[in-house]
């Protein structure tokens, strides 16, 4: 499964807790988080041990790193073509240009922003959402997307 964690959740995802078994797909399982786009390494940079714990994920082969341009230039026509309720076009842009199936938050709105239009608009299946351990069942080799393989 690949998946792509939410700067709204990442020093609660590297503590473990809800999202442990999530972490634990990705260092020891088949799991690899997908990261992109300037923004999201500017909020890399604001959350401790991120940076540090990503590079691990890198050096072992679990993180899969999306083109910074690409995925800058699809937020900039996504923050230009659509009413979002959420301030992350950034993630959406990443979502769109993965194909990721499983995005780590608890953001509110921009589960909003998930919603049932969302192929409609971007032209890529609705990612499903894991905020808790009781979604544990997301992490399947079902949601690994092509460019995780």
């Amino acid at each position: 499964m690949c998946l792509i964690i939410d700067a709204n959740v990442l020093s609660e995802f590297f503590k473990g807790s809800d999202f442990a078994p999530a972490l634990k797909w990705i260092r020891e399982g088949e799991g690899k988080a997908i990261v992109g786009g300037s923004k999201y390494q500017k909020e890399l940079e604001n959350v401790s041990n991120a940076f540090k714990i990503f590079s691990q994920l890198r050096t072992a082969g679990r993180l899969v790193k999306v083109d910074d341009d690409l995925i800058d230039a699809k937020e900039a026509e996504i923050e230009k073509n659509f009413d979002l309720h959420s301030d992350d076009p950034h993630v959406i842009a990443l979502v769109v240009e993965s194909c990721c199936k499983v995005v780590c938050t608890k953001d509110g709105p921009l589960q909003q922003d998930f919603g049932d239009k969302f192929r409609q608009k971007f032209g890529v299946r609705k990612p499903s959402v894991y905020k808790r351990k009781e979604h544990a069942s997301l992490l399947c080799k079902n949601n690994i997307v092509g460019i995780c393989k």
